[in-house]
């Protein structure tokens, strides 16, 4: 066992609706495989909030953790990952213009205020401006000035994604269900992070049943009555969220429709991701990428993820 790799031990700066609650460092202990970890420094600005947070330091299979050296910690257990050849070759990279990747939604965090989507700055204003689903390879990827076809935010409780997007391209409906996460960082010069990915990736997957058009048409359907927290456009101008159901609801019944799972995570830049061939982290997070992308393929869907082009 390789204990030199936990000398450091692990670091977190701990924030509760955006504010800074305290800072904590505690150490991996390991025993036959299984995890457990003793906190060796606490310095908490608000103690009872800070303490809410500290619970979840008894349960380790809540905490995920990748190592540079190879090893992770996952399910309360550490790993040390064998790699296949494996490369995940669908990266679309995206520019983000001067939008804030680091900025989800508008709003703060704890109180996120949707009805601003498209004048603020955030990933989600972002979608709603410049998004274009008139592509069909990573290479043909393109944002426009304006929105084209409809578009719907489906975020909150029991989402099937952040955005669906539906727009005619080469005689085709391409239905888009888009997941997007803040990155981590807006440095130039910020790593790779599988743990920025492995949530946004996690949720995709767990509503691939939507990459159905009577599926997707009919879940949605049932989610009228919430309905009025929801936006719709439809080219840019503001539509009634069952305006979209129900046209998602007409085309429902074609052939000529394909579905592709779209991550947004501008963690990732170009540059580093490129030059980081051979690392264990790019190893690390093509596997999880590559495994996004099978299960999504088996279904018959196409699966796509964003990074920085920087």
């Amino acid at each position: 066992m390789e204990e030199n790799i936990f000398n450091d031990g692990i670091y977190l700066n701990v924030y509760c609706n955006g504010s800074f609650v305290g800072d904590v460092k505690f150490h991996p202990v390991i025993n036959d495989y299984k995890v457990f970890f003793e906190i060796k420094n606490i310095n908490a600005k608000s103690k009872a909030k800070f303490q809410e947070f500290a619970k979840i330091l008894k349960y380790p299979e809540l905490i995920k953790c990748w190592y540079e050296s190879g090893h992770a910690i996952v399910g309360g257990m550490l790993f040390k990952t064998g790699y296949s050849d494996v490369e995940y070759s669908n990266y679309i990279w995206a520019k983000f213009e001067n939008y804030c990747v680091i900025k989800e939604k508008p709003g703060s965090s704890s109180n996120p205020e949707l009805s601003k989507i498209g004048s603020d700055l955030s990933l989600f204003s972002w979608i709603k401006n410049r998004w274009s689903g008139e592509w069909r390879t990573p290479s043909e990827f393109k944002t426009g000035r304006k929105m084209k076809g409809w578009l719907y935010c489906d975020d909150g409780a029991g989402e099937k994604a952040d955005f669906i997007h539906v727009v005619k391209h080469c005689d085709m409906w391409m239905v888009s269900l888009i997941h997007v996460k803040a990155a981590k960082s807006d440095s130039a010069s910020r790593k790779i992070s599988v743990g920025a990915h492995d949530t946004v990736l996690s949720q995709a997957i767990k509503n691939l049943r939507c990459t159905h058009r009577k599926i997707l048409a009919k879940d949605l359907k049932g989610r009228l009555d919430n309905s009025e927290n929801k936006y719709c456009w439809q080219d840019g101008s503001e539509r009634k969220p069952d305006d979209f159901i129900n046209f998602l609801d007409r085309i429902s019944g074609s052939r000529s429709t394909k579905f592709r799972v779209v991550v947004v995570q501008p963690h990732t830049c170009k540059s580093y991701y490129t030059a980081a061939k051979n690392s264990n982290k790019r190893k690390q997070l093509d596997v999880l990428l590559v495994s996004a992308s099978n299960s999504v393929s088996s279904i018959g869907a196409e699966f796509f993820i964003i990074g920085a082009d920087v």
